[in-house]
This record gives C-alpha cells, structure tokens and sequence, in this order.
C-alpha cells in the first residue's frame, strides 16, 4: 500500500504542532487548539466574531470551541460581549493582554509558513491548496 493521505495529514500537523510548541514556549499559554483559535481572532480583531465564525473556521463542534473559549477566557485573552440584536449571540473580542501576545503569535505563524514552503513554486503551492480543497469538500459532502 501507498502512502496514505490521512497519515501524511496527520503526521505534517504533528510536526507543525511540534515545532511551534518547540520553538516558541506557547505550551504553558496556549494548547494547539488555543493558539489557532487566536490566531483567527488576531486576524479578524477588528471584526464581529461570534463562536459559530470560529467553529467554520476550525472544523471543531460547539462544544469543543465552548470549552477553548472558555479556557482563554479564564486566562484573560478574550472576553465575551452579548449582541445588541440577538441576546443569544456572543462577540468573542481579543482582551488588552492578548495583543500583547500578537506580534508574537504573527511572527510564528509567519516563520512556520516561510520554513515549510521553501523551496515550492507559486504553482506547486496553487496545485497544493486546489488539491487541499477538494479533499476538504469531500469529507464536507459525506457528512
């Protein structure tokens, strides 16, 4: 047998996973799950997120971002705010101490997409995100 897609996914997470915690001592602040939750909200600070603009955004379920909302919330890096419109929506707004983090958090994300697209073309980085896309709307369709 081949190589199989879902191993070559997997094991390429681990190692980014790896390398950030590695790296950048984000283990005692943020778990993976956590620090791609702010990486979204830094890139969308100056938009209304709601936790449903997360969940799209992470393919993980309400329960799931729940609880890493949750958990950044007691550590002080974000903070919920009830909609005006609709009382049952909360906004999810980055707090004064995780801007602090910011810079920090662009700057790996960054340094990571720079190591691991060395050495790939413009086409090649093209054909890898039509081929992740299909990939991802198939599983979306057999849901």
């Amino acid at each position: 047998m081949g190589k199989l897609i879902s191993k070559e996914v997997s094991n390429l997470d681990n190692m980014i996973r790896g390398y950030i915690a590695r790296d950048h001592d984000f283990r005692n602040m943020f778990n993976m799950t956590q620090f791609y939750v702010m990486m979204f909200l830094i890139k969308n600070f100056d938009k209304d997120i709601c936790q449903k603009d997360i969940e799209a955004e992470t393919n993980l379920k309400k329960a799931s971002i729940t609880g890493v909302i949750d958990s950044l919330a007691e550590k002080g890096f974000v903070e919920r705010t009830v909609a005006e419109d609709d009382r049952r929506k909360n906004y999810i707004k980055l707090t004064r101490k995780a801007f602090r983090f910011k810079d920090m958090i662009e700057n790996n994300v960054r340094e990571v997409d720079e190591i691991m697209t060395k050495g790939v073309s413009k086409k090649e980085l093209e054909n890898f995100f039509t081929v992740i896309d299909k990939i991802r709307k198939n599983i979306e369709d057999r849901d």
